[in-house]
């Protein structure tokens, strides 16, 4: 064979080895895309699916919290009033019932007792005071009866020692109570008049004249707050 024909088959072979080298660079690169692509997908899925799951435990939280709300409806909590050794909580209910003109009678009362503070810097103030009552509507007369009183206070169902103003309330949940705290630390912030209650939801209006929101959860705090804040 010719040196010139041995030089032309290895250039050749050389041409063809690197057209091979190319074109499994090629494929690599081709393959390293998919993968990153495949990576990519992957990632987005793993995303969705734990927004998915969180929004699915927080539907679950809020419908227990529901649950449990529903079983307080009966219930009214009467915050302030003094603990006295051997005290006769039944009979306190009932005082309080013929001071607010609302007659509470013992057979409509299926229990009573104290329940102490979930936060620890209110220790230093009487245990609350849960009642669960016969039948809603009861419970709804007897916070209608409170609301028309301006005052009540300890020394007016025969309490000793220094009067007491004392609050009837909605019994609510802990997750609820924390809800409305925040509501009025926001209402406080930026100027909203009105915070409320009414039959376990929380209440928020600006103005007289401004619409009313309703509060479940946290996300419709940060809404509201966000919503006062653009209208500073």
């Amino acid at each position: 064979m010719l040196p010139g024909s041995r030089t032309s088959i290895s250039l050749c072979k050389s041409s063809t080895l690197t057209d091979n080298l190319k074109r499994e660079n090629q494929a690599y690169k081709i393959s390293i895309a998919n993968l990153e692509r495949k990576v990519e997908d992957l990632q987005v899925r793993s995303h969705t699916s734990d927004n998915d799951l969180t929004d699915k435990l927080s539907g679950m939280e809020l419908k227990i919290e529901s649950l449990e709300q529903q079983a307080r409806l009966n219930n009214i909590e009467i915050c302030n009033l003094p603990e006295r050794r051997d005290e006769d909580l039944l009979e306190l209910v009932e005082k309080i019932g013929a001071t607010i003109k609302c007659l509470i009678p013992r057979q409509e009362v299926l229990a009573v007792h104290r329940v102490p503070h979930a936060r620890a810097m209110e220790n230093n103030k009487p245990k609350n005071i849960v009642v669960k009552l016969a039948s809603r509507t009861l419970r709804d007369n007897v916070l209608s009866a409170y609301r028309l009183c301006k005052n009540v206070t300890s020394d007016l169902i025969g309490m000793s020692g220094t009067p007491h103003k004392m609050y009837l309330n909605e019994h609510l949940t802990l997750y609820n109570k924390q809800l409305f705290r925040t509501c009025r630390e926001v209402a406080r912030k930026y100027n909203v008049k009105y915070v409320w209650i009414r039959n376990a939801t929380i209440l928020v209006k600006a103005t007289d004249g401004s619409k009313t929101f309703a509060v479940r959860c946290q996300s419709d705090v940060n809404k509201i707050a966000q919503c006062y804040r653009q209208n500073e």
